[in-house]
């Protein structure tokens, strides 16, 4: 009688093992599915720019996952005027925001930080369009665009070019 307890008890002790080991295997796959890069190192997105043909250029150095606290060096300015060097800033993601920063030096020599976000929660994959926004607002935001095409046909679109 004795022995029979002591197979129930390593039965259900055996059973408990495995199932914490099956529930560990999934939730490490689970996560590990969530992590995706949304912006790829090596990468170069367009910006409409002010001369509105597309020219400015925006440099992604590493990848990004959307993952929190995922970082890379950006690099914004005109290939076509290298004399004129870049603007270095950097995205991080928070949150499910894209946070861009970079600084942006006057004609005299003042220094003003901008930092623009977007919501990225429905974006798993690498991002072919983003618009970041100044504090959710339309008073400042700044378009970046996967491929050159993709940029002019928006701005055909909303009008700013014929």
């Amino acid at each position: 009688m004795r022995n029979t307890r002591f197979n129930k008890t390593t039965a259900f002790l055996c059973g408990a093992l495995l199932t914490v080991i099956a529930g560990s295997f999934y939730l490490h796959f689970k996560n590990n599915e969530k992590i995706s890069v949304v912006f790829e190192g090596g990468s170069t997105y367009y910006l409409p720019g002010t001369d509105k043909k597309c020219s400015w250029v925006a440099n992604i150095k590493f990848d990004i996952t959307n993952e929190d606290g995922s970082y890379s060096p950006i690099y914004i300015g005109l290939p076509d005027a290298n004399q004129a060097g870049v603007l270095k800033g950097g995205i991080e993601i928070a949150n499910s925001l894209a946070i861009l920063a970079f600084n942006y030096t006057s004609v005299n020599g003042n220094t003003f930080p901008y930092v623009l976000t977007s919501d990225i929660s429905g974006n798993t994959k690498n991002i072919k369009h983003i618009r970041f926004k100044w504090f959710k607002s339309t008073v400042m935001t700044m378009n970046m665009f996967l491929n050159k095409k993709d940029c002019v046909t928006y701005l055909k679109k909303t009008g700013l070019v014929k």
